[in-house]
């Protein structure tokens, strides 16, 4: 290929180690996946995906987004504690989205025991919103509009939870609190792992901005692991190739408002 459209400055990094792509052939974009958290929101919408589920966007609303079972093979014990507890009406009068993760549903990872055990949870409290995916290599690969779904489904929650996945700045890109369940099965974690989610939990903040800043700064809850130090740090450079692009958008937006009232 003569250009190559990267999503962060990591890919770009890589399609020039490994590639030997020059800058100017190099062309930086967001995720297309967190760009519809802007242009596909809408009051609207957010009714409309709601009531498709059979549950009210007036009401107070959790909504987790679930990990592989590979990951998190205990992560279904912690959804339902959450669904019994709120159908027992112990947590007040709030409602319960479950949106399993595509390797839930599909592929090598997945465990499809969990999906009966998800649809018994169902109520006039509980929803579960399965992914709609192409059939492909890719497991994950979600249709375009199940995207959307997916934006406005967080954008009208209250509390988005998921285990320490990308889940997080779907809900930190619409502005809502996040907490990471991870420890909260009742199978024991060793101090260390404990000591460290919880670490991560308290670095979690209520707004994007907040959590560009501090997110990726505090060694303290950065883990011996590789793979998890890199996680972090993805986390947060996207987040921040994530703002700059809003940025330009906002000011070309305004650029072409100015033009208009000429």
């Amino acid at each position: 290929s003569n250009h190559f459209i990267a999503w962060g400055s990591i890919m770009a990094k890589e399609a020039k180690q490994f590639y030997k792509y020059s800058d100017d052939k190099l062309h930086h974009a967001g995720v297309a996946h967190f760009d519809k958290h802007i242009n596909e929101v809408s009051k609207e919408r957010i009714d409309k995906y709601f009531k498709q589920l059979g549950a009210d966007p007036t009401k107070k609303t959790l909504i987790f987004g679930m990990s592989s079972p590979y990951f998190t093979p205990y992560e279904i014990e912690i959804v339902e504690w959450i669904a019994k507890t709120i159908n027992k009406g112990e947590l007040g009068d709030i409602q319960f989205i479950v949106r399993p993760h595509p390797q839930n549903v599909q592929g090598y990872m997945a465990d499809t025991s969990w999906l009966p055990r998800l649809d018994k949870l169902k109520s006039d409290h509980v929803f579960l919103n399965l992914p709609l995916l192409h059939k492909s290599s890719l497991d994950w690969n979600m249709k375009s509009e199940d995207l959307i779904t997916l934006v406005n489904l967080v954008a009208g929650s209250s509390i988005v939870l998921n285990s320490c996945s990308t889940f997080s700045i779907d809900g930190l890109v619409q502005d809502k609190p996040v907490i990471l369940t991870a420890f909260d099965s009742d199978k024991k974690l060793t101090k260390d792992i404990f000591k460290k989610l919880k670490q991560i939990v308290n670095q979690i903040t209520t707004s994007q901005e907040q959590y560009a800043s501090t997110y990726g700064k505090n060694e303290s809850i950065k883990s011996d692991s590789i793979k998890r130090r890199e996680r972090i740090k993805n986390i947060d450079i996207e987040l921040k190739n994530w703002k700059d692009l809003k940025t330009s958008s906002d000011k070309m937006i305004a650029e072409l408002n100015e033009r208009k009232k000429k």
